[in-house]
Parts: structure tokens; C-alpha cells; sequence
């Protein structure tokens, strides 16, 4: 049995098989869809074109967006460095859906311009795709005051390392602490023999020169028990006071130094509270603990 064949359906295909060229088939369908009424298309944004090339029954659609003097709604991702560029950003953009959202263990808040507009029943949904994103990005002088936190350094090492960060140091005065580790960095081969607290508050080391040409002369170093810091989490943000104490270990003329910072996460986490209200009220929005949706 022959396959059976089915004639083409569209009237491009029939006006050519009839006998006629292209171009008056491609004419002809003009002329039909130029006849033809499109109904039930609903009311479309500027830029959005609508053609019928089918008698009613083939819609072809084409966004002109990108022809337009401007875009038809506000869209797109930053990214800010402050928490004052963030705030400012808001401002600038903020919508009646404008949300804002912190989430502390990322160190990341996002403004979502165009989020859902609240209200209930007359709330309205939002595209969510206009947003500004602030990384927070810790200090170079927190990060360094945290990368020792805890460790035990010979004295030489640990005054240098003190000296470095002497600009967050409020406390005791700049002049004596630098005296003290300088003489820890200039007497790094002596023999150091005891150690006690005066009244003072301080931690008195004694040590013995084992230099030939000094050999049996004596000295002392005394070092503040604690150390009260002033310095900014993160970039941008107010500093915050931070303590820390005085930490040792003699064993056999050998002195290792170092630090124990005070709660340093408690500390963090009230910047990170104080931040979220500056944010807030700089805002006037209230600050979502989380993150956005995707």
C-alpha cells in the first residue's frame, strides 16, 4: 500500500504548490494577517510587539527592550564596600517593597530593591531582581590581633608582633609598652629566671646576660597584664574596645610570650547588633535576620 500523503496546512506551503511563486504566497499571508483582529491579548508593557502570522492561531511575540531610551524597570546586582554606601544605595533606589536582610555568620547584608510589597490583601509580588550586596571584609588590624590570639611566641618574636599592632593599643601608653619590647627584642639570648606580679599590675621578668663580654649582669622587663585594644571590626564600621591579657611560660631561662583576647566573638557579635540598628534606622527599614530568597 502507498504512504499516504498529507497536503501541507500552512498557507505559505499550499500558495506555493498551487503554481505561484514565492513572494505572492508570502504576500498573501500578509494581506490575511494584516485582515485579521487579534483578540484576548492582554495589556502589554511598552516595548513588547504582537504579530499574528496565522489566522489567529500563531502568536509571535518579540521583546524591543533593549531599543528603548530606557529600561523598563529599575534591575541589576552591586555591590557595595560600607556599610554607609549601602544605606546611601537604599536611599537612592528604595521602592515601597525595599527589604533589607543581614546574615552574621556569611558577614553579608542584601538590599533587595524591588522585593514583594507587603500589605496583605493588597500586597503585590516583586521580581526581586534589583539588589545591592555589602561583604563585610575585617580590618587588617583585627585580622592581626586574631592570627596570634592564643599562641605562645619566643620573646623576641612576640615583641615585634606587639609593636606591629601598636596603633590599636590604647592602653598602657605607646612609649612604655615600646620601651619594654624593645628591650625584649635586644635581649633575645639572655637567660631569664623569674617572673612575679608587683603592685604595680605588671608582670616583672628578671634575666641574666649570657653574653661573654656581659656575662652575670642582671636586668628586668616588666609587661602590662593586660592590653586594652580600640580597634574596627570590619571596613567601614566604628571601632570596638577589646582586652587582652598577658599570657607566659618560663621553662628552664626560656620565656615564651603571648595573648589571650577577651571574648572576642561576644565582642563581634555586639558590633555586628550595632551595625544591623545603624543600618535599620540609616535605612528606615527593618533589618531581616537571614538571607533573601534566590
Amino acid at each position: 500500500m502507498a504512504n499516504r500523503y498529507d497536503p501541507p496546512s500552512t498557507p505559505l506551503q499550499s500558495a506555493v504548490l498551487a503554481g505561484r511563486t514565492e513572494a505572492d504566497a508570502v504576500a498573501e499571508v500578509a494581506a490575511r494577517a494584516a485582515q485579521t483582529t487579534i483578540t484576548d491579548v492582554p495589556e502589554l508593557p511598552p516595548g513588547v510587539l504582537v504579530a499574528d502570522v496565522g489566522a489567529g492561531r500563531n502568536l509571535v511575540v518579540r521583546d524591543l527592550e533593549e531599543h528603548l531610551p530606557t529600561p523598563r524597570s529599575k534591575r541589576g546586582l552591586v555591590a557595595v564596600t560600607s556599610p554607609a554606601a549601602l544605606v546611601e544605595y537604599v536611599r537612592q533606589h528604595a521602592e515601597e517593597g525595599t527589604s533589607v536582610w543581614s546574615d552574621r555568620d556569611a558577614g553579608r547584608m542584601v538590599a533587595v530593591i524591588d522585593d514583594h510589597i507587603p500589605g496583605g490583601i493588597s500586597s503585590a509580588p516583586g521580581w526581586g531582581a534589583h539588589r545591592a550586596t555589602l561583604t563585610l571584609r575585617h580590618t587588617p588590624e583585627w585580622t592581626h590581633w586574631l592570627t596570634k590570639d592564643g599562641d605562645l611566641l619566643p620573646q623576641g618574636d612576640f615583641a615585634e608582633w606587639v609593636e606591629a599592632g601598636l596603633p590599636a593599643i590604647v592602653n598602657p601608653p605607646a612609649a612604655g609598652l615600646l620601651e619594654a619590647c624593645r628591650t625584649l627584642e635586644i635581649h633575645r639570648e639572655v637567660m631569664f629566671s623569674s617572673a612575679d606580679r608587683p603592685a604595680s599590675g605588671e608582670i616583672r621578668f628578671t634575666y641574666q646576660e649570657s653574653d661573654t663580654a656581659r656575662a652575670g649582669k642582671s636586668g628586668e622587663v616588666e609587661l602590662p597584664d593586660i592590653l586594652m585594644l580600640e580597634l574596627a571590626p570590619w571596613e567601614g564600621c566604628e571601632p570596638v574596645d577589646l582586652q587582652a591579657r598577658l599570657r607566659y611560660r618560663l621553662t628552664q631561662g626560656v620565656l615564651l610570650l603571648g595573648y589571650r583576647l577577651v571574648r572576642p566573638h561576644e565582642v563581634l557579635r555586639l558590633a555586628w547588633d550595632e551595625l544591623v540598628t545603624a543600618v535599620g534606622e540609616g535605612t528606615s527599614r527593618f533589618v531581616f535576620a537571614g538571607r533573601p530568597r534566590d
